[in-house]
């Protein structure tokens, strides 16, 4: 008889569990997607204040060079401003819109491959439409009844039918 009460026991904590689950889940699915989204964005955040501060860096390093040595600030002039340098020696670099606008779009598309983020969850998705969260809902409320159900109170009524007779 013990037995069977253990087993019962357990098949309605599995059962009770199941189903304040799905309910939970119903109800809080926006939260845990907003809560998602919202350490994408932390994650991206910091991957910009990092690169900010490695252009810091890189901007304090070059501006030490050129207060130690002024000749290169005279050969990044014409590189920077986009002017011919008229020196026979130096093989000068041109650069159209177009080259630029490749070269930047190629080195986006390998930051945004470098990106570690957390994705959202396919699960998460799939349970964040309105019909989707009704049907969870309902089968939770469900699951909770037929737990009640089969595995609530049997034992409370053998044992007070052992009382009533004893007491006679």
């Amino acid at each position: 008889m013990r037995k069977n009460n253990l087993i019962n026991l357990i098949l309605f904590i599995i059962c009770f569990t199941i189903g304040i689950s799905a309910i939970f889940c119903a109800i809080c699915c926006d939260e845990i997607l907003n809560y998602f989204q919202q350490n994408i964005r932390i994650a991206q955040l910091n991957q910009a204040n990092q690169a900010i501060k490695e252009m810091d860096q890189r901007t304090i390093a070059l501006i030490s060079q050129i207060e130690e040595n002024p000749e290169i600030l005279k050969r990044l002039v014409p590189i920077t401003m986009g002017i011919d340098p008229n020196e026979p020696n130096i093989i000068s670099p041109t650069v159209s819109n177009y080259n630029y606008q490749l070269a930047k779009g190629i080195i986006a598309t390998q930051k945004k491959k470098d990106i570690h983020r957390a994705n959202i969850p396919n699960w998460l998705l799939r349970c964040n439409s309105p019909t989707s969260r009704k049907i969870l809902f309902f089968a939770g409320c469900g699951m909770i009844l037929v737990c009640f159900a089969f595995f609530g109170l049997t034992s409370t009524k053998k044992n007070s039918a052992d009382t009533s007779t004893s007491t006679e």
